[in-house]
């Protein structure tokens, strides 16, 4: 378990200046951009944009060193209170060399992201044992912002109290019955994957587990949870719940294949901890905010998933 202090974040508040920036992919919806700047102009923030958040390399937001100097600066600027990802991608991990992680420890701020953002939110974690925030981005879940996300988003990042039960939403289903606490890690399963044995691998005793994945087909989840079990990931932890997955369905082998849930069960056949799926987080969904690093429970016997401690300060 880690046994370091855990570093708390200031909680937000309105009239605060949050850096937006592109750690990854490219901003390919601008018009969704302009959207979710005015849902948080609606929450009382104002939003300072990264300098490359337009430079375009390929795929990716600009060069390696473009888009962690966007990150490095935003947690240089004392005006900066927060930091949100604006979409997400695939090469976040090309730059974690290069963010200044002795910066962070030292300018504690909230950064919210998801999907290819959770390898940031994980080796930061890991590396300052600074909570981070696993949540909707700018382009998607903050643009449109629904109730529900707009209620977890703000008992996450706005309040100080710990956020308790998350409330259901979608109706949830238990693989695995059982009741544990643990530090909750985890984010994108294909993102954590990139991560693992290497030196920005969170700890992974004693914690939840939380993952979703988006369009992948059940036999690369398949695929994914395997490498978890076979680097010893799934004999550390203390639970696990899954995210939406509605959207990740078998093209190729479309007469012989196995339900996600039966892909679940079989992996984690052999250990106690207990197992819940289907909870609201992830892609296309509602998307409630979850701090990592933080304590966390699972009680399938009532339902119930709580966040038992606090993110911010």
């Amino acid at each position: 378990m880690n046994k370091k202090k855990l570093i708390l974040p200031k909680k937000l508040k309105k009239g605060d200046k949050l850096g937006l920036i592109c750690p990854s992919e490219p901003i390919f919806f601008p018009e969704r951009l302009q959207c979710g700047i005015k849902e948080l102009e609606s929450l009382g923030f104002e939003c300072v944009l990264g300098k490359h958040i337009n430079a375009t390399v390929g795929y990716m937001a600009g060069t390696d060193q473009e888009r962690a100097e966007d990150l490095n600066e935003m947690f240089s600027t004392p005006g900066i209170k927060g930091i949100i990802a604006i979409t997400g991608g695939s090469s976040a991990n090309r730059i974690l060399p290069l963010i200044d992680y002795d910066l962070i420890r030292n300018n504690p701020k909230v950064i919210l992201g998801i999907s290819d953002i959770s390898v940031l939110l994980n080796a930061i974690y890991a590396r300052t044992n600074m909570v981070t925030f696993h949540g909707p981005y700018v382009l998607f879940g903050i643009c449109e912002m629904s109730e529900y996300n707009k209620e977890y988003f703000k008992k996450a990042l706005m309040e100080e109290q710990p956020i308790g039960t998350v409330r259901e939403f979608s109706q949830r289903k238990v693989l695995k019955k059982g009741k544990a606490s643990g530090k909750l890690i985890g984010g994108n399963l294909s993102s954590i994957r990139s991560i693992i044995g290497t030196s920005y691998e969170p700890d992974w005793d004693n914690t939840i587990l939380f993952w979703e994945e988006y369009k992948t087909e059940p036999h690369n989840i398949d695929r994914m949870l395997m490498h978890l079990k076979l680097a010893g990931v799934l004999r550390k932890i203390k639970g696990m719940v899954s995210g939406n997955l509605n959207m990740c369905k078998e093209n190729k082998y479309r007469d012989s294949y196995f339900r996600i849930e039966e892909i679940i069960e079989s992996h984690c056949a052999e250990y106690n901890f207990p197992i819940m799926f289907n909870l609201d987080f992830g892609h296309d969904c509602q998307n409630f905010t979850l701090p990592i690093g933080v304590e966390a429970t699972i009680d399938t016997y009532n339902n119930r998933f709580s966040i038992d401690e606090p993110g911010v300060m």
